[in-house]
């Protein structure tokens, strides 16, 4: 089975917890486990030289909605049925969270769509990914050759000097899936829960590019799970206007 693996660096909360790994594991308690969201499988600390990080087992998703528009549709928009399908899709993945009384919260980091890096903001088009075609009875080998091989670039100071005590020997280039065809038949997902929130400890305030932010926030109102809504609406927009 091919899993991906996600380091998490928040700080812990919920008796230990990041607030990540606290609704995951809320999500993960309930059966049927809520469709449209991504799923954890596992978590496990990863001790080393830097200290103890936890590390979060998600099963393994394809690309996100932007880069699936970049990549086969040269005027920037999803022909309209499948913006409708996925629209539908990320409406039921919400309720699936909201049913729960969770808040997506958001957290995704794009120079190309906001023009800066902003650390929260809210739900968003590249918080979407599709789900991977049924891979578990494919080799290693095949696996690689679909992804292409890793490619390892090896960390060398300028000076020629030894590398201090934790800094990594070498750093590996993530996969990319530019290069390759991807069904679009496949169900997408909700991903990234590092800003996410439980009913019973709602956040102060969401740091959402103004464009994009919703009037709780603007007027520093009481903020709950469904200020999503908001972050839904304008996504359900991009979806359909591109």
């Amino acid at each position: 089975t091919y899993v991906a693996v996600k380091i998490s660096v928040a700080e812990t909360e919920y008796n230990g917890d990041t607030r990540e790994l606290q609704t995951l594991k809320v999500l993960a308690s309930h059966h049927p486990r809520p469709k449209h969201t991504v799923h954890m499988l596992d978590d496990f600390d990863l001790k080393g030289s830097n200290g103890s990080h936890k590390c979060l087992v998600y099963e393994l998703l394809g690309p996100n909605v932007p880069d699936i528009i970049d990549a086969n549709f040269s005027d920037g928009r999803l022909p309209g049925k499948l913006a409708k399908i996925i629209a539908k899709q990320c409406l039921i993945g919400l309720d699936s969270l909201h049913q729960r009384k969770i808040g997506h919260g958001g957290k995704s980091l794009s120079w190309k769509y906001f023009g800066q890096c902003s650390p929260g903001i809210d739900l968003h088009t590249r918080n979407l990914a599709f789900a991977m075609p049924y891979i578990d009875d494919l080799t290693e080998e095949r696996f690689i050759e679909m992804l292409g091989k890793p490619e390892v670039g090896y960390v060398q100071k300028r000076d020629g000097k030894c590398l201090e005590a934790g800094v990594p020997e070498y750093v590996v280039k993530p996969a990319s899936y530019e290069n390759h065809s991807w069904n679009l038949a496949q169900d997408v997902k909700i991903i990234d829960f590092g800003e996410s929130f439980l009913h019973t400890a709602p956040p102060k305030t969401l740091h959402t590019p103004l464009s994009l932010r919703a009037p709780e926030v603007i007027f520093q109102d009481h903020i709950d799970y469904r200020v999503d809504l908001w972050s839904m609406g304008c996504m359900v927009g991009e979806i359909i206007l591109g």
